[in-house]
């Protein structure tokens, strides 16, 4: 197995007949061997067997492998060489997994999923259009952090916060929807209400998706129909996406009766001639300490993760997600882990190159990193201090 790939497979539970096998470089000519899947799956099936729940486990060579079956159908598995890696912990993989399993049900109804024998044969090119979605979730860019926080990410609120709200009320009022969001190189800067009451996974599905289908793309625009794993799990509905501008998109989930022409129309009344456009981008939060290098602030309950790095520094963002990824699965309680012991609140860890910083607030979390030479005493405090800063840009709404 190539170092620090990551797997995903796709099992029919009853046959164990393979249904996919996608790998985070997209690599075709570095794909499991099918004999490497079926012991993988016979060793489950074993377990199983034995009345024993087999979650996660560690090989002799580094290699971290998970399982999960959904619905007594589809059993994935995920393969990650990590050398020993504590932060890759059962609960990361169970998040992996269960968001893989939602990308799928994104393009596939459920009644199809859920079936006892289902015909896998006649999903599998569904199942392809879910693809750059689970590749998305291996290699997530470095820009964008609520997926590794299983959520969604957001801009910080903007200058402008109310006229781009009542604009996007305007249009999806015209265009006949309640369901609309504008979207910045990925986050969403605007959202009606109603959008934004849709399920945590399904704004992260909808995010993914036009992220992925838009970041090549030339069009002016592009249409799927999805299906919402929680709101809408059997009839599909239309997820249009429209280009405004360059990394700028208009988000509608819309039925069958809307026209994207009209649709396209009323994008050039109601945005393109838009002055507030012209500088439209991820705001940075308010002037924070010289110490901080990067912070992220993500809400316990909805999932909303808002997250800035000192002049945008990939390095950074990678060594961010790992402390944030380290936290949620071994400090922090997470969804598929059931603690009854003390649960701490706040961490902290000194780097070489940097120190990291963790604490619950209420419903917020905030993951903060300084300078290496931040004094230690300094943090807390420091921690505080950008926390009030940035709680009043934490609201999208008017």
């Amino acid at each position: 197995m190539a170092s620090s790939m990551t797997y995903i497979v796709a099992l029919a539970t009853n046959s164990g007949v393979p249904m996919f096998i996608l790998n985070s470089r997209k690599e075709s000519d570095n794909e499991l061997p099918f004999a490497v899947v079926s012991a993988l799956n016979a060793i489950h099936l074993f377990a199983s067997n034995q009345d024993s729940d087999l979650q996660t486990c560690l090989s002799d060579t580094g290699a971290a492998v998970a399982w999960q079956v959904f619905n007594s159908s589809l059993t994935l598995i995920a393969v990650k060489d990590c050398g020993g890696c504590s932060e890759l912990s059962t609960c990361h993989f169970r998040n992996l997994l269960t968001q893989v399993y939602h990308c799928l049900a994104l393009t596939v109804p459920e009644d199809q999923l859920t079936d006892t024998c289902p015909n896998f044969d006649a999903i599998k090119k569904e199942f392809r259009l879910s693809y750059p979605l689970i590749h998305f979730l291996l290699e997530p860019p470095p820009h964008l952090l609520g997926f590794v926080q299983y959520g969604v990410d957001l801009s910080f609120r903007h200058s402008n916060q109310s006229t781009l709200n009542s604009t996007l009320d305007a249009f999806c009022e015209e265009a006949n929807t309640v369901y609309g969001c504008l979207t910045v190189q990925g986050k969403i800067v605007a959202a009606t209400e109603q959008w934004m009451s849709l399920d945590p996974s399904e704004l992260s599905l909808l995010q993914i998706l036009c992220y992925t289908r838009t970041r090549d793309m030339n069009a002016s625009s592009f249409e799927q129909s999805v299906y919402l794993p929680v709101n809408s799990a059997s009839i599909p509905l239309r997820c249009i996406v429209l280009r405004i501008a360059i990394d700028l998109r208009l988000v509608l989930l819309c039925n069958e009766t809307h026209n994207l022409h009209r649709l396209e129309e009323l994008v050039k009344v109601h945005w393109r001639a838009h002055s507030v456009l012209a500088t439209l981008s991820p705001c940075d939060p308010v002037a924070l300490s010289n110490w901080v290098l990067g912070v992220v602030v993500r809400t316990v309950s909805s999932r909303y993760c808002w997250s800035w790095f000192s002049n945008n520094d990939a390095t950074l963002s990678r060594q961010l997600v790992s402390w944030c990824r380290r936290v949620r699965c071994g400090v922090f309680p997470c969804n598929c882990v059931t603690r009854t012991d003390h649960v701490p609140t706040e961490t902290y860890e000194c780097g070489p190159d940097m120190k990291s910083y963790t604490c619950r607030k209420g419903d917020l979390d905030i993951y903060i990193v300084c300078k290496e030479d931040t004094p230690t005493f300094l943090i807390r405090s420091l921690t505080n201090e950008t926390l009030c800063k940035l709680t009043p840009q934490l609201k999208l709404s008017s």
